[in-house]
């Protein structure tokens, strides 16, 4: 089990393979152009998987609104994102470049005051998305947006600058929730506070569901226990749907988590939808 950059990503789900054993990155989305491996599983999405369930879940939330997305081209992984997103069907969509801010004029002439306003923001940066935010309360503190952004998004920094929004409702995907005020999680904050003293973060959760679960599948199907991840989920906190991830010749890659949560941010407040 790795919590390990993308930089080693590759070397390690290569080792894996020739020694026949896995390898579970847990902390990088980057598949590190593996392909034909099935001992390497990827816990954390990849953009790809985040980006067709943004799409999804704007589809299905807002399906007569007009759907609105910001394309800034000047920064790669988000023009990577932008055409995962549009899936070459940007005729759906109206199309708001923002390589710098847009002008005031501009969003006064596509928004409209008397419906919500319904975006796509793919883009990763966290102080730009802040800023285009921040220029949407502005300039139309009157509007009701609805955002959907980036996994990116899921940073205490950037949460703390927006949560002062009226007017703004944006989401983001992950596949990982600790549901601190459960009776496991609750247990498992009482221990950690007993042995360490404090409250444990999202990484302490992270790490002991990963570890319980796949400990788990070790221990009951030996150590090839890949066909049966998806039927024996143990994870205490977090829902994971793993599955072969395959490319468009329907050719292994590896495995990969498709499950995620939509996290959805309101004036300080949020609630998570699977």
């Amino acid at each position: 089990i790795g919590i390990v950059t993308s930089s080693d990503v590759t070397a390690l789900a290569n080792f894996a393979q020739k020694k026949q054993v896995n390898f579970i990155s847990v902390l990088s989305p980057s598949d590190g152009g593996i392909s034909n491996n099935p001992y390497f599983t990827l816990l954390q999405p990849t953009l790809h998987t985040h980006c067709d369930k943004i799409r999804t879940f704007a589809r299905k939330k807002f399906p007569r609104n007009r759907l609105f997305i910001y394309r800034r081209s000047t920064a790669e992984v988000d023009e990577t994102a932008y055409r995962l997103i549009t899936a070459d069907e940007e005729e759906r969509y109206e199309v708001i470049a923002c390589d710098k801010l847009p002008s005031p004029a501009r969003l006064k002439q596509l928004f409209d005051s008397t419906e919500t306003n319904v975006i796509i923001m793919p883009v990763l940066n966290t102080d730009y998305a802040a800023s285009l935010l921040e220029q949407l309360r502005e300039v139309l503190p009157d509007y009701r947006f609805e955002v959907f952004g980036m996994p990116t998004w899921n940073n205490r920094a950037f949460l703390k600058r927006t949560e002062e929004y009226i007017n703004i409702a944006y989401s983001f995907t992950t596949p990982f929730h600790f549901d601190h005020t459960t009776a496991s999680g609750h247990a498992l904050s009482e221990r950690y506070n007993k042995v360490y003293g404090g409250t444990p973060n999202q990484w302490v959760f992270r790490g002991y569901e990963t570890f319980l679960w796949y400990a788990g599948l070790l221990s009951k199907f030996g150590t090839v226990f890949n066909p049966r991840m998806s039927g024996y989920n143990t994870a205490v906190y977090t829902k994971y749907d793993i599955r072969q991830a395959r490319d468009e010749h329907n050719d292994l890659l590896y495995n990969e988590n498709r499950h995620l949560y939509l996290y959805r941010y309101q004036a300080g407040s949020y609630v998570v939808e699977n």
